[in-house]
């Protein structure tokens, strides 16, 4: 029995090949006609729609960074996110460190197109806010309200802010030694 690789099964379910049969199938086209007729396709898609995604991309709609926490989704502007799922070479990186790696390979990859800048900027900006609010003596409950912030992200900036402020403790205490 002839094994296929990965990278060959998933071309046979590619947009290209899926086009191809689409084609043969229905306007009963020969493989060279179907082939030149999606080049022709794709070159139109991509004039009219450079963002559009490729072949092993799938794109989402997530709701938008600035929308507030516990907004209804229906109420919620969203955002289209392309997601990179296969890419060229993911099948020869499954063959040479196996699955685990190329789960976190693309785990990598899928928070590199999800990252905004702005988002970074508001989480920080969140952080420093929660940590005044815990400086003047505000419950988490109180916290969650002024900053309209769910209690466990609350109470994950406070733990953040514990460890750093225990860690800059310990280094002063350790430069007062020295």
């Amino acid at each position: 029995m002839k094994t296929r690789s990965f990278g060959e099964r998933l071309d046979e379910k590619s947009a290209q090949a899926l086009f191809a049969n689409y084609l043969r199938e229905r306007y009963h086209c020969n493989p060279a006609m179907a082939e030149a007729i999606f080049r022709d396709a794709l070159f139109v898609r991509t004039l009219l729609d450079p963002t559009a995604r490729e072949d092993g991309q799938v794109v989402r709609y997530f709701p938008k960074a600035t929308e507030s926490a516990g907004k209804p989704l229906p109420d919620c502007a969203y955002v289209a996110v392309r997601l990179t799922v296969y890419a060229p070479g993911d099948d020869e990186f499954l063959a040479r460190y196996g699955p685990k790696a190329l789960r976190q390979r693309k785990i990598t990859r899928a928070d590199q197109c999800l990252y905004n800048p702005e988002d970074v900027d508001r989480y920080i900006y969140d952080y420093h806010r929660v940590v005044e609010l815990v400086q003047e003596g505000r419950t988490v409950a109180q916290i969650s309200f002024l900053t309209n912030l769910r209690q466990h992200l609350v109470r994950q900036h406070i733990a953040l802010w514990k460890t750093f402020d225990s860690m800059r403790s310990q280094e002063a205490l350790s430069q007062a030694q020295t």
